[in-house]
């Protein structure tokens, strides 16, 4: 809770804050390559550029070029600033049996480190394998012929068929092979660090409470949690749901919701799953609303979004195509769905109790018109998604777009027990309504301050950077761990005025607290960024 000099519950901070802001726009699109572009740190001209991943505020793709000998592609990180070339094909990485032949499946860590699914062809046949530049080397840390653990001497034929995802530290992917004549589909997680892999749920395994592994679908993995669809043959007969672990295989498996469960939109049990994705404590699917029925997206942080949701500017959707879920923020896209060829409606943000269109095709970008926006497995960080948008002009190039609401920036001061103390936002900083930043692994002092003001700074100070210009400090009282929570931790309430003149502010925090384990007494976040909406 803030004193009395941030005043009790935070609304008159924002009060004051807000009275002297000036109102910025809420979505922005930001240029990152494009077709006929140079190949970064090159001179011949991209061709051709694969859907983009996004994580840990980098963009990474695959970029191909024609040259004197013949078609060349390679995979790039653009940090914000500068690129960084990964591998090329032609070229070798530690760990793997040969040369680079193409990259497929793309995924960033939070740490700005991108995992892909690259194949090679030796003399033998065709093999696979997942690459990352974690900790600064390339290297392969699974490739196909691996053993499938749990697999009764299996060995993956398949890598990352279907998702590939990556976060702190892990890598989550769906992948199978063969047990004598039997076809195996699993999900999977494995740690860069070690190439330790585990199994999460394969077919033939059994699952107590929920019954034997019938068939795996899609992944997707955050905080330490994979979430993963399955079917399974229980004592009830066939069942497929919405499961979710953890990543290093303890604690077992929870269900989210399956087919003998009602589904929300339509009052009748599920008809089947067509996608998943997590969030801290948040999951969102895709479900059909009965059998042969369009689906809807199901997220636990907001109602349910059924296919034929009026959208802005459109009317009724006639499908739903696939969604990416960040911070209580969905982005879908929409399509009249019409058969054998839909068109597309394009792209939409589910934020704050409202539906908003964020780019589709007709739509004018950098003075060209809008044919395809496209996005990949892991597109989504916060509140920006990575883009690979195509033009009338038969044109394509990555676009960043940010999508507003809360964004961490900058780097925090590690102190207590190594630990970084981190800042995050809850709910919707939209006009009128209450919102929550919480503070999360601060030092057991238990007591700091919150910096607020209306612009990013890089103040050098104690051996961090401030990285807010503070027009307000207040002190901040830190709820002692207890089993089942955080480190000490607070949730600060901030009520924005029901005044429409503030909507686009941009407000930059920042906690600091005294900390006897930091380098010099002081410990801090990062920087924490929210747009009122």
């Amino acid at each position: 809770m803030l004193d009395s000099r941030m005043t009790r519950y935070g609304a008159p901070l924002l009060a004051v804050l807000l009275g002297t802001a000036t109102a910025l726009p809420c979505q922005t699109f930001t240029r990152v390559i494009g077709s006929g572009d140079p190949v970064p740190n090159g001179s011949l001209p991209i061709v051709a550029l694969s859907v983009p991943a996004l994580g840990g505020g980098t963009v990474a793709f695959v970029e191909s070029h024609g040259n004197s000998t013949g078609f060349a592609s390679a995979v790039f990180k653009w940090d914000g600033s500068a690129f960084e070339r990964v591998v090329g094909s032609g070229e070798t990485a530690a760990s793997w049996t040969g040369t680079v032949n193409g990259f497929s499946r793309m995924a960033v860590d939070r740490d700005g480190a991108v995992a892909f699914t690259a194949s090679t062809v030796p003399s033998t046949s065709t093999t696979y394998g997942i690459f990352t530049d974690q900790g600064g080397i390339l290297r392969s840390v699974l490739t196909s012929n691996s053993s499938i653990p749990g697999g009764n001497g299996a060995r993956f034929s398949i890598i990352a068929n279907l998702t590939l995802r990556a976060d702190d530290g892990f890598i989550g992917f769906t992948g199978g092979g063969t047990a004598g004549s039997n076809n195996l589909s699993g999900v999977f997680t494995v740690e860069p660090a070690t190439g330790s892999v585990r199994t999460i749920a394969l077919e033939g395994m059994t699952a107590g409470g929920i019954g034997v592994w019938s068939g795996t679908g899609l992944c997707d993995v955050r905080d330490g949690r994979m979430v993963f669809q399955a079917s399974a043959n229980g004592s009830g007969g066939p069942v497929s749901g919405v499961y979710v672990a953890n990543t290093d295989g303890s604690g077992g498996i929870t269900k989210i919701a399956d087919t003998n469960d009602i589904n929300p939109i339509t009052g009748v049990p599920y008809g089947g799953f067509q996608a998943c994705q997590i969030d801290e404590d948040d999951v969102a699917f895709g479900a059909f609303e009965g059998p042969f029925a369009n689906y809807g997206y199901h997220p636990t942080f907001a109602a349910p979004i059924p296919a034929g949701v009026v959208l802005p500017g459109v009317g009724p959707a006639g499908s739903l195509e696939g969604f990416h879920m960040d911070r209580e923020r969905l982005v879908f896209e929409a399509t009249d769905g019409q058969s054998p060829i839909a068109t597309s409606y394009g792209l939409f943000l589910s934020a704050c109790g409202s539906i908003t269109r964020i780019l589709g095709p007709g739509d004018g970008l950098d003075g060209k018109t809008v044919s395809f926006v496209n996005y990949g497995d892991e597109a989504m960080d916060g509140d920006s998604i990575a883009l690979l948008v195509g033009f009338t002009d038969n044109t394509h190039a990555i676009y960043l777009a940010d999508l507003s609401g809360f964004d961490n920036y900058g780097s925090g001061l590690s102190g207590e027990l190594g630990l970084t103390p981190r800042i995050a936002g809850f709910e919707c900083p939209a006009v009128g309504t209450t919102f929550h930043v919480e503070l999360r692994d601060g030092p057991s002092l238990l007591s700091g301050s919150l910096f607020a003001g209306l612009t990013a700074a890089n103040i050098p100070i104690a051996g961090g950077i401030v990285l807010t210009q503070p027009v307000l400090v207040g002190a901040v009282t830190l709820q002692p761990s207890a089993p089942g929570l955080p480190r000490p931790w607070a949730s600060l309430p901030m009520t924005v005025p029901n005044d429409p003149s503030v909507r686009g502010t941009v407000l930059f925090l920042q906690a600091l607290y005294p900390d006897p384990q930091a380098p010099q007494g002081v410990s801090m976040s990062d920087g924490l960024r929210l747009t009122i909406e």
